[in-house]
């Protein structure tokens, strides 16, 4: 079988770039099935009514640009055919291939890249996949901060911020940060990257906003520059609208007043794009602004306003 020679990848979600995303799919018909979708001018139309399952397409900032209906469960999938110009899905009973404009990413023979990893400085000097742990030069009842090296960034982590398995493979690693007297919600530092820069600096900063209500709402954007290279700093308090479900569309939203939220584009001097955003209560969020600042070197008293 074709797909049996190629590395697949588990699917959930496929996060592309709408600008080189195909938008000219072509209808196809597999045995036993409908019409998968049809795009026209760009856009998506409506599948067949009766689709049990879909196929959701994001951009990479999680921004939704639609949903491939197929007529079973998708279970994995991987590009091919010519040029890479195929998406092949698998399912139950049958193969379905999209063809699309242009190529999907390659993935390795070895399958698709793992959830980015955590390193430490550690004796075996090994990647480790889920919570960072601590450096092996450093203990946590002897200093205030370890240090976590995250792919190409290292940041000083209060050792009183707790490592957590990342709840979804988007995210490099979290953190749960104490709570404040009274916190009914839990406050977290939240680490990723994505490949192509996750839709850039202005978008993510204004998405950010716009998690919290306008009513109330006070947003100071700021830039600066640290050792490990250029950021950009959104600071956001008021209403919160937590999304029950993460990013993906359709999630039920709950407002939760006295928030605040500490987000930074930490762009690297090798061009890699990382996402950190402290997310919380009020007060917990405020108690730990100074030491998510030292986390990855930044410097309030040289940063200057940023407009979005």
């Amino acid at each position: 079988m074709l797909v049996q020679s190629l590395p697949m990848m588990t699917l959930v979600a496929i996060v592309v770039s709408s600008s080189v995303f195909a938008v000219d799919l072509k209808p196809i018909v597999a045995p036993h099935a409908e019409v998968i979708q049809v795009v026209e001018n760009g856009r998506f139309t409506e599948g067949p009514a009766d689709s049990p399952r879909s196929l959701v397409v994001l951009e990479a900032n999680g921004a939704s640009i639609g949903r491939i209906p197929v007529p079973e469960h998708p279970a994995n999938g991987t590009f091919g055919r010519a040029e890479g110009q195929t998406l092949l899905l698998t399912a139950r009973t049958s193969l379905y291939p999209i063809p699309m404009s242009v190529a999907g990413a390659p993935l390795a023979a070895s399958g698709p890249d793992r959830a980015r990893s955590v390193r430490q400085h550690a004796p075996r000097r090994r990647s480790i996949r889920g919570p960072a742990r601590l450096a092996q030069d450093q203990k946590q009842d002897s200093a205030p901060t370890t240090d976590v090296i995250i792919q190409d960034i290292t940041l000083k982590i209060p050792t009183s911020w707790k490592s957590e398995p990342p709840a979804t493979s988007m995210r490099l690693s979290q953190f749960k940060i104490p709570a404040a007297a009274g916190d009914q919600y839990p406050t977290e530092l939240v680490i990723s990257s994505f490949r192509g820069g996750g839709g850039g600096v202005a978008p993510n900063l204004k998405r950010w906003v716009d998690q919290f209500l306008v009513e109330g709402r006070n947003v100071k954007v700021t830039t600066g520059t640290c050792p490990q290279g250029k950021y950009y700093f959104s600071n956001v308090s008021g209403t919160y609208e937590f999304t029950a479900g993460g990013r993906f569309p359709g999630g039920k939203k709950e407002p939760r007043p006295k928030h605040r939220s500490l987000s930074v584009v930490l762009e690297t001097d090798k061009k890699e794009v990382y996402f950190l955003r402290l997310t919380g209560t009020e007060k917990a969020v405020t108690e730990a602004a100074e030491g998510f600042r030292a986390a990855f070197g930044a410097d309030l008293t040289k940063e200057t306003d940023y407009e979005i």
